[in-house]
């Protein structure tokens, strides 16, 4: 059976900086998928502007909180609707840990005034 759940409700985040650290979502939003053996998640960007610069949406997982965090999936800029399918089963194509989370990359030196709104759905499978 599976188990449908937002990952990150439709949000908005935007600034004028050319500051380059990534932001990455809250820890209380992770996603704990330590029950499952696959997942499906629905990406939608309905905006991802960035002036002269890119912002890219990253998908990250490990198996603690301390990490290591590697990126599973990335998303540039523009309008995206995709869907990306990961499992836990050794020697899968696409393969995640047990926590998932969102990283939004700023690392141009030159992005100002930029702005995203996105969402992701989770759909996990035992």
């Amino acid at each position: 059976m599976a188990t449908s759940v937002p990952m990150q409700p439709h949000v908005t985040i935007k600034g004028a900086t050319t500051f380059s650290e990534p932001l990455v979502q809250s820890a209380r939003l992770w996603l704990d998928a330590v029950e499952y053996k696959e997942v499906a998640l629905d990406v939608l960007i309905l905006q991802n502007t960035a002036g002269t610069g890119t912002l890219v949406l990253g998908i990250e997982t490990a198996v603690s909180a301390e990490g290591p965090w590697t990126t599973i999936a990335t998303f540039g800029a523009g309008y995206c609707h995709a869907t990306k399918y990961f499992a836990t089963r050794e020697g899968a194509t696409a393969q995640f840990k047990r926590l998932l989370r969102w990283k939004l990359d700023r690392s141009d030196a030159t992005l100002a005034d930029w702005r995203t709104t996105f969402r992701i759905c989770a759909v996990l499978k035992a």
